[in-house]
């Protein structure tokens, strides 16, 4: 890990430590390296379980209209309209 990643890291937990006994903390750069650090790791195994449910959980409520290429109504200039 280089030093901005490290430094960026422990600023993040040094803030959350403040307030919070445990974190995890997971986060990827622009070129896709992916940095993580938790407080402990049984909590942030339950921390991160718990936050796949919730995605999941909100995910199941998005509703996902696919557009065909030839429709001139997509905004976004992709097939997929959220």
């Amino acid at each position: 890990m280089n030093k901005m990643k490290n430094k960026s890291l422990n600023y993040i937990k040094n803030s959350l430590s403040e307030h919070f006994d445990n974190f995890a903390v997971i986060a990827i750069n622009r070129e896709g390296d992916l940095i993580w650090d938790y407080s402990n790791w049984m909590v942030a195994i339950m921390l991160m379980d718990r936050a796949r449910d919730l995605i999941e959980n909100d995910a199941d409520d998005a509703d996902i209209i696919f557009i065909d290429e030839e429709d001139d109504d997509n905004d976004l200039g992709c097939p997929i309209k959220l």
